[in-house]
């Protein structure tokens, strides 16, 4: 804290302007921003979509609802069926001929090549919803029977949510 001497001069600041009449104010000026008015409430957060519980392809299936490319229907109203239009071969690979007919003609044994088997899984499988005036469709091919067990699983699982959200 600095100690000035009592003779500092105090010059007193002029305003540019004169002086204004506050009565003659308008309170909600047209060409300056709006006041803060801290009564109004924020705008609400825009809600967030539930998370999804299970997906089959193009279906998204969350706590409430089934939401489809098609559409959306609750998911009390919301019926699925899974139908495996796949078709699972056993056959013996090409590699195992090969083996078995070199070792044909050096012995016997190549013969064994012939037992060696393995799976080949062709078609597709389908899942349907339905609602009260609503269907959907999504069809897929398939590799392997491990996929087509995976989307069994899927649809029976999609199926016992609905049928909790029936029983509600």
């Amino acid at each position: 804290m600095s100690n000035l001497p009592d003779e500092t001069p105090r010059i007193p600041v002029q305003p540019d302007h004169p002086p204004v009449n506050r009565s003659t104010i308008d309170p909600l000026p047209n060409n300056g921003p709006a006041p803060i008015n801290p009564i109004v409430p924020a705008p609400a957060e825009p809600s967030t979509p539930a998370p999804p519980l299970v997906t089959i392809g193009d279906i998204t299936v969350t706590r409430e609802a089934v939401i489809t490319p098609v559409g959306t229907v609750p998911l009390h109203r919301a019926q699925f069926t899974f139908s495996d239009m796949s078709r699972t071969d056993r056959v013996t690979p090409a590699w195992a001929i090969v083996l078995a007919i070199i070792g044909f003609f050096f012995f016997l044994l190549g013969l064994l090549f012939l037992l060696a088997k393995e799976e080949r899984t062709s078609g597709a499988v389908q899942v349907i919803v339905t609602g009260p005036g609503f269907m959907h469709t999504f069809q897929t091919p398939v590799a392997s029977s491990a996929i087509v067990r995976d989307f069994a699983g899927r649809v029976n699982y999609a199926s016992s949510l609905a049928a909790s959200a029936r029983a509600r």
